[in-house]
């Protein structure tokens, strides 16, 4: 598949929007200071690598590193789901997060390349469940990042003076989150474990997460208010979780999938 295709409107514009005034802020420090502010970028990138080093030095001392010979069942859908993005898989980790039920996709300077890491907690969530797919929808989120090239440090470094302009970066973010859950839900082909997978994070239950129900969900995400529910929202970097549920109802719609 081509994630491209599944990218989500929104996310196309902010980008583009992001794009253009962090590249013009570095073009306009270095047009200003006559060139001495390119000088600035060595050491930031200096420094950005030497925390890249340490970040991943980190990651490698204390999370437990997927592969052939660790958790194969898990080292295999990643594989799998690579190879339908086009991308190569990248190094998946699994680590405690002391309670956090989340996922991170992220790509270090260098040799490090890319990497996702899953919390323990919600891989637990879903495997004692036993509910593979919905840990498939979360993995297919997770590498459609890195398909999409969200955590590309180039561009990254090109949006970073746009962070500045208020709300953007919260925006054109939300706006990748709903890209990759278009994408997750094209590789998983059916809509269920994709919304059960964000319902689960919503209740952070064992117990409970299998009998919630999508509909009661999203309609109570209607009884905070347009207003307020905006207010929620403009600030932060992922939509409502019922917001991403509705989205990807409509989407399966679209696309015919059950």
């Amino acid at each position: 598949m081509i994630p491209a295709e599944h990218r989500h409107p929104d996310e196309s514009s902010w980008n583009i929007v992001s794009c253009v005034a962090g590249g013009a802020a570095w073009a306009a420090l270095i047009l200003f200071t006559f060139g001495i502010g390119f000088l600035i970028l060595l050491p930031i990138a200096f420094i950005l690598w030497i925390l890249s080093g340490v970040a991943r030095a980190q990651l490698l001392g204390n999370a437990v590193r997927i592969g052939p010979r660790q958790h194969p069942r898990i080292h295999a859908e990643v594989v799998a789901l690579s190879a339908e993005l086009g991308i190569q898989p990248p190094q998946v980790f699994v680590m405690s997060g002391a309670g956090l039920l989340n996922a991170f996709a992220l790509k270090f300077l260098g040799r490090g390349g890319s990497h996702v890491l899953l919390m323990s907690e919600l891989v637990d969530l879903f495997l004692q469940r036993e509910r593979p797919e919905e840990l498939r929808s979360v993995i297919a989120h997770e590498l459609a990042h890195h398909a999409l090239g969200h955590v590309d440090p180039n561009l990254v470094l090109l949006r970073l003076p746009s962070q500045m302009i208020p709300f953007l970066h919260q925006a054109y973010s939300r706006a990748r989150e709903l890209s990759c859950d278009r994408v997750a839900l094209a590789l998983v082909g059916k809509a269920e474990p994709v919304r059960t997978a964000l319902l689960s994070l919503a209740t952070g239950s064992r117990a409970l997460s299998s009998a919630t129900t999508v509909e009661s969900f999203v309609e109570q995400g209607k009884d905070g208010g347009g207003f307020f529910n905006f207010l929620a929202t403009i600030y932060s970097t992922h939509p409502l979780l019922t917001v991403r549920v509705e989205e990807l109802s409509a989407r399966a719609a679209e696309l015919g999938l059950p």
